[in-house]
This record gives structure tokens, C-alpha cells and sequence, in this order.
């Protein structure tokens, strides 16, 4: 019994979202003090927002998708832990600001669910795709992913499919446009080259806190994700959906980042993201002792994590 409450408090307790965001500040702070290599003050104020921006974003998503039966906020309460837990995201701020607006073409991509007629949002969509692209240039090679999600959601027509290639390109105009102006070509060839550039498997390894961290995400997604794919007939059809689509994403993420070790850096915000949406269904709508007892384990694992990653960083 006091495992399920423990569960219960975490997920839906009243101070629960507080008391992570306290947490979540507190392990910033510390991790901005002591890493050797900080950003400057300006930054970090910078990433932070951005970090907190998107936790907020995801209780949006929640509350216009229902992912969870009821509107709770666990799904954010995760992310700022994960976040929390991962004290080399302050060195991340493009991937940061790539990530912001993947969560909002997210939120477009999900809103065409079995609505043929949505050439403007799937023009939104791909262009905050693009646009995200222009912090992150490997962002584009998930676009793909966007028009099985289309397909999946029964919103894949030739009009949405042009549609979304227009606003794939509009960022990329302006910024050819800019480039010209500035007669700096290069503004425009360099997310191209970078791009299409790849290192050999063999070339990088995970290092001490990548594979770590790695390693805790993706138990966490096999798991959530074996619940949320088992446990499907609790959901309506249309959320089912939605689940397999974040399950076939962060699945492809996880194997970009294997193929390519040297991403995990960059990778890692679209992973909080992905894994925190799953995460957070399951924490909710599971209901067994083995699920209390691993939503305690996880907990306490956070606190392990964010101490080991920061002390390999020093």
C-alpha cells in the first residue's frame, strides 16, 4: 500500500508538479555551479526557459489529445526530472530551441487525426519541422517519419503531402534569401553539409554519462511502451494511435543515436520529449504492484543518475 500511494502522489498528488519543478531548479542550479565548462549565466537562462517552455507545451499536448484519461500533469513532471537528471543539457541550447518547436509541429500533426482536408496544418507541421531544422539540420532526416504519422492518422493525401513540402521549404527560402542578401553563401550550404555528414559506427563510443543515460531511457520506453501497446483496448482508438506513433519515433531515434553515438548530445531533447509522453501514460493509467514498485525504483534512480552524470562531467 505504500508503494501504490507513493505511485498515486507522484502522478496525482497536488504538490507533486511543484515539488519537481523546486527539484528540478534546484539540480539546475547545482549543475550550473560545479560543471567545469558552464555556459555563460545568460545562456543557461536561456535553456532553462526553453526547458520549461516545452514542459508546459507537454501539459498542453495532454490536455488537447487526452492522452492521459484524466488531465494531469505527470507527463511534465517527468520531462523536468529527465531534464533534472541530465545536468549536460546546459550545453545544449540550439537542440534545446530544434526541440521547442518539434513539440508544437507535434501538436499540428496530431490535430489532423482522419481529416483528409488539413493542407494548412500540414503545412504548419513541416514548416516548424524545417524551422526547427535550422537550430538542428539532422532534424530533417525525421521528417520522413511525419508523413508515415500522416498515414497512420489517415491524413496522408497528395494535397497534404504538397502541401507539407511547401512548408518544408519556406524557412529554407528565407534563409536562402538571407544568405544572398549577406553574400554568405555558406548560411544556406552548411545544415546541407552537415546534414549528409555521418561518422563511422566504430569512430565514437558512448561516453560514460551518454551511455548511462541512454541506457536508463530506453528502459524506460520498453517499458512504457510494452504497456501502452498491450494495454491498448483501455484507450480510444484515435489515443492507441497516437502511441504508436510516439513508440515508432523515439524507437527510430534510439537507433539514429546508435548508428551515430557522436548525436547522443543533440538527440537527447527530442528523447526527453518522446520518452516522457510514454512515460507519464504509463505512471498514470498502470495500476499493479510490479508498476508501483518500478515507478519508486525509477524515482530513486533519477536522484542516482543526475549524481553520476554530474560527476563524470567535473
Amino acid at each position: 500500500m505504500s508503494h501504490q500511494r507513493l505511485q498515486h502522489i507522484f502522478a496525482a498528488g497536488r504538490y507533486s508538479l511543484p515539488v519537481t519543478i523546486f527539484l528540478a531548479l534546484v539540480c539546475w542550479i547545482v549543475a550550473f555551479m560545479l560543471l567545469p565548462d558552464r555556459p555563460s549565466g545568460g545562456e543557461s537562462l536561456a535553456g532553462l526557459l526553453l526547458y520549461a517552455a516545452t514542459g508546459y507545451l507537454l501539459i498542453l499536448l495532454n490536455n488537447a489529445f487526452a492522452l492521459i484519461r484524466i488531465r494531469m500533469s505527470v507527463q511534465t513532471m517527468v520531462y523536468f526530472l529527465l531534464v533534472a537528471a541530465c545536468p549536460v543539457l546546459h550545453r545544449s541550447i540550439p537542440e534545446a530551441m530544434a526541440a521547442a518547436l518539434y513539440l508544437p509541429a507535434l501538436f499540428m500533426l496530431l490535430y489532423s487525426y482522419q481529416n483528409k482536408h488539413t493542407a494548412e496544418q500540414a503545412c504548419y507541421t513541416f514548416m516548424l519541422l524545417s524551422a526547427g531544422s535550422l537550430f538542428y539540420p539532422r532534424l530533417m532526416l525525421f521528417m520522413p517519419l511525419f508523413w508515415v504519422g500522416q498515414y497512420m492518422f489517415q491524413s496522408l493525401t497528395a494535397k497534404t503531402f504538397v502541401a507539407g513540402c511547401v512548408g518544408w521549404l519556406l524557412p529554407y527560402w528565407f534563409l536562402l534569401a538571407y544568405a544572398y542578401l549577406t553574400g554568405d553563401m555558406s548560411r544556406f550550404t552548411e545544415p546541407f553539409g552537415e546534414l549528409v555528414t555521418f561518422q563511422p559506427v566504430t569512430e565514437r563510443g558512448f561516453l560514460p554519462w551518454e551511455g548511462a543515460t541512454l541506457l536508463f531511457l530506453f528502459v524506460l520506453f520498453v517499458v512504457s511502451s510494452i504497456h501502452s501497446l498491450t494495454n491498448g483496448f483501455q484507450d480510444k482508438m484515435r489515443i492507441h494511435v497516437y502511441l504508436q506513433f510516439f513508440v515508432l519515433t523515439t524507437l527510430f531515434f534510439f537507433i539514429y543515436v546508435l548508428l551515430q553515438p557522436a548525436q547522443a548530445l543533440p538527440m537527447l531533447p527530442f528523447l526527453l520529449i518522446n520518452v516522457s509522453v510514454l512515460t507519464g501514460h504509463f505512471v498514470a493509467q498502470s495500476d499493479s504492484r510490479s508498476s508501483n514498485c518500478f515507478v519508486v525504483a525509477v524515482l530513486l534512480l533519477l536522484f542516482s543518475l543526475f549524481a553520476f552524470n554530474l560527476w563524470t562531467l567535473l
